[in-house]
């Protein structure tokens, strides 16, 4: 199973969609993809007016000012240009009915609440583990970035008015299954 989170999850779709050219192949081309990647394409600029607003939707949640909530720390906007172009989700899905790929997740972490939610596409999805305050959800990975609004299994944390917020997956989550 191959599992990432942030910019792991990009590198992990990466892999995934690329599994059938063989591991050397795929190492290679990753390489050859952030090299040829530039700032932009990922991320706002630190100083851009977007960045600015988080930051003060930042100081906002940890103080606890009501209806302020964190969503992310930088502004990834660039990448729902930048993803599509450069990774293959259909093959990606072709692999991993192939068993090229045993299974792929990516993990998506609520900042306010630091729960974290595993989407897997492939194979069975873990046994629950109470204790370990993660959700698995069974989905197709894709570059839609809503997250579905049910959970596959309760959450081993009460549910507070701050933790029903559900994380948004930075490259996935679509047909939940």
């Amino acid at each position: 199973m191959l599992v990432g989170t942030s910019v792991g999850a990009i590198n992990i779709a990466y892999f995934a969609a690329n599994a059938h050219l063989g591991a050397a192949d795929a190492v290679a081309g990753g390489i050859e993809l952030w090299r040829s990647l530039r700032w932009e394409q990922v991320l706002a600029p630190l100083l851009a007016p977007s960045t600015a607003l988080r930051k003060l939707s930042y100081l906002g949640d940890v103080l606890g000012v009501p209806g302020v909530q964190l969503t992310a720390l930088l502004d990834t906007t660039p990448l729902t240009e930048t993803v599509p172009r450069v990774i293959d989700f259909a093959q990606l899905h072709r692999n991993v009915e192939a068993a090229r790929v045993r299974a792929t997740a990516v993990v998506a972490t609520a900042a306010a609440t630091s729960e974290s939610v595993l989407f897997v596409e492939g194979g069975t999805l873990p046994p629950e583990d109470i204790g370990a305050g993660l959700d698995y959800v069974a989905t197709r990975l894709s570059t839609n970035t809503s997250a579905p609004r049910r959970r596959s299994r309760p959450s081993s944390r009460p549910c507070t008015s701050r933790s029903r917020h559900r994380p948004k997956a930075g490259i996935s989550t679509a047909e939940p299954g």
